[in-house]
């Protein structure tokens, strides 16, 4: 699939990959992690999926460590660099009920 690169010229230079994986899916049986280079490899259609859909953050409380969605990880392959980027999909907190962090997605503010 062709590359696909920001037309911002300032944070073209900046654009790349990140190390290590992004979260691919969450399960009651665990999380799955993917890395760039597995979805680099994918088609087009499936990378702007995964880049879209797949929003979300998983804490490992064991590693101590956060894993951040295809869209933070994988910024060349999701075409996420840009300052102005925004994925309609994407979460943020928004209050915690009852011991339950409730979040909002950029697309229910509007």
């Amino acid at each position: 699939s062709p590359s696909r690169q920001s037309t911002d010229a300032p944070t073209a230079k900046k654009c790349k990959n990140k190390k290590g994986n992004f979260v691919y899916s969450v399960k009651k049986n665990g999380v799955k992690y993917r890395n760039c280079s597995w979805l680099s490899r994918k088609s087009e259609a499936f990378q702007i999926r995964i880049c879209k859909k797949k929003v979300l953050y998983y804490i490992d409380t064991k590693e101590e460590k956060t894993y951040g969605p295809a869209q933070s990880i994988c910024q060349l392959t999701c075409n996420s660099c840009s300052p102005c980027y925004e994925n309609p999909n994407s979460k943020f907190f928004n209050r915690v009920v009852e011991g339950l962090v409730k979040t909002l997605t950029c697309k229910q503010l509007k």
